[in-house]
């Protein structure tokens, strides 16, 4: 939501270069509608939309609406459109603003003074269309006005226009179809309203966090120049400012009427509960676009939930929660306490006390191609840590491990690995867990190979560290590829 009021006449002029079009939208009313009664079409309510697309692309997005809902003129009731370019729309001074008349069956603009002084608004993306829920669209500025002409309060008699579209249109009131195809809410229905819009020629469409950087995008029109990009990251409170950083901007190579400008967003960290503003802004207009987002609002599933994108790979999860609705479906069956079972769901507890999310995958521990249900690979416990950005791929065996040991457990993160989005940031490290020593020559080959191997001297210690309040050391450990445990 902007910030800062714009004038009318101001972001016209400014930005004059990058428009192509005004749409205009009226519902007109006569006859005994009118108070008193008359032949000429009145306005009722107008929208006149101010755009960077062409009348092309215009006029299909209104047909697509006409096709959706049938809105034809009634003998009381019309709904007027015209499109016309941006250029041959008349100057707007300062303290005016813009209003429309039906002639000869045709909506007609015309500039009219602004009693209460200047026109302004503010950049949105939402919409006030009368819904409980607003959703974000493209970036505008919106401007309300009643024309100093209009006519006085009861000149409609909205009864009549009420019956007069439920009898031919079968539509429940006026209001109803006056939001549909205007696009707006007006509470106070005011006859002779005009709902200006202002359709920005930019919008930030993409920002992709990765580490302390924020990979952005914009989309705007070819002939917009001069626009800067400022990224802040707010402090806790949600209102002032802990780093501000102006993103460089480069042209990619794009089609369409809209070019996309790029650039990278570099702070000193980033988190995911972080909140950052992004604006931008134009050499005469303050503001083109204003977004606010949480990073976390901005990471894909894969990483806001990779352990819940593992697992999908071995579980089928609506089996799996079936019990949480239907408990009495779980037959009763024993209780595994192999020595293999039990040390394996003690390593997954030890990783839930340092902090981790984790899943023993216990019996349910085959990866299954899903078209021919041939096993594939397998794992014993997935854990993962938000803080840390680690994913935890882990095996484990009571057994001196072995050199099968080793490739199953790397095969199975291969797998794993494409699933997450390429250029992910989240460390994926494929863990060992073993209660035994292994052979020195084995030992050699796990760090060079990028796996981590936990034996149960490790495991003691990591316990300690635990009880110590120390889980960040157990981390660094984790993810350090060498080195002994706590020199």
């Amino acid at each position: 939501m902007g910030y800062i009021p714009i004038a009318l006449h101001q972001v016209l002029s400014g930005l004059s270069s990058s428009f192509r079009s005004v749409e205009v939208r009226v519902a007109g009313y006569r006859g005994p509608i009118a108070q008193p009664p008359t032949e000429e079409w009145q306005p009722l309510r107008s929208l006149i939309r101010i755009s960077f697309r062409d009348a092309a692309s215009v006029r299909d997005r209104y047909a697509e609406l006409r096709g959706r809902v049938r809105c034809n003129a009634t003998p009381e009731f019309a709904m007027f459109q015209d499109i016309l370019l941006f250029s041959d729309l008349p100057r707007v001074p300062s303290a005016h603003g813009l209003a429309v008349r039906i002639l000869h069956g045709r909506p007609h603009i015309e500039v009219v003074p602004v009693s209460s002084g200047e026109l302004t608004g503010f950049v949105s993306r939402f919409r006030d269309r009368g819904r409980p829920v607003r959703t974000e669209e493209w970036p505008t500025i919106d401007y309300y006005f009643v024309p100093p002409a209009s006519p006085p309060a009861g000149a409609v008699n909205l009864g009549r226009l009420q019956a007069e579209i439920r009898r031919h249109l079968g539509i429940a009131n006026a209001d109803t179809l006056l939001r549909l195809y205007l696009e707006d809410s007006d509470p106070n229905n005011q006859a002779g309203s005009v709902f200006i819009q202002i359709e920005m020629p930019a919008m930030i469409s993409s920002m992709k966090p990765r580490r302390s950087s924020i990979d952005i995008e914009i989309r705007a029109e070819r002939n917009l120049g001069g626009v800067n990009l400022f990224v802040s990251k707010r402090k806790t409170d949600g209102v002032g400012i802990e780093e501000q950083v102006l993103v460089p901007l480069t042209i990619l190579p794009s089609t369409g009427d809209l070019g996309v400008l790029a650039g990278t967003a570099e702070l000193k960290d980033l988190a995911p509960q972080d909140s950052v503003e992004f604006v931008l802004t134009h050499p005469e207009i303050p503001e083109l676009d204003d977004v606010v987002r949480r990073i976390r609002d901005l990471m894909p599933i894969t990483e806001l939930n990779p352990l819940l994108v593992c697992l999908r790979r071995f579980w089928n999860l609506d089996d799996r929660f079936r019990v949480l609705d239907r408990p009495y479906v779980t037959k009763p069956g024993k209780v595994d306490v192999r020595p293999q079972t039990v040390f394996q769901s003690r390593v997954a507890e030890l990783l839930t006390l340092a902090g981790f999310q984790t899943v023993d995958l216990g019996r349910k521990d085959v990866m299954r191609e899903p078209s021919t249900q041939v096993e594939i690979a397998t794992a014993d416990i997935l854990a993962s840590h938000a803080g840390g950005n680690l994913l935890l791929i882990g095996a484990c065996t009571i057994n001196v491990p072995k050199t099968e040991d080793y490739e199953k457990l790397l095969h199975v993160t291969s797998i794993l690995e494409q699933e997450l989005p390429e250029g992910t940031q989240l460390a994926i490290v494929p863990v060992l867990f073993t209660g035994q020593e292994p052979d020195s020559v084995l030992k050699e080959q796990a760090s060079p190979r990028g796996l981590k191997l936990v034996t149960g001297r490790d495991l003691v210690r990591i316990r300690s560290l635990i009880d110590a309040g120390k889980e960040d050391q157990v981390i660094s450990f984790l993810t350090s590829p060498i080195g002994e445990l706590f020199q």
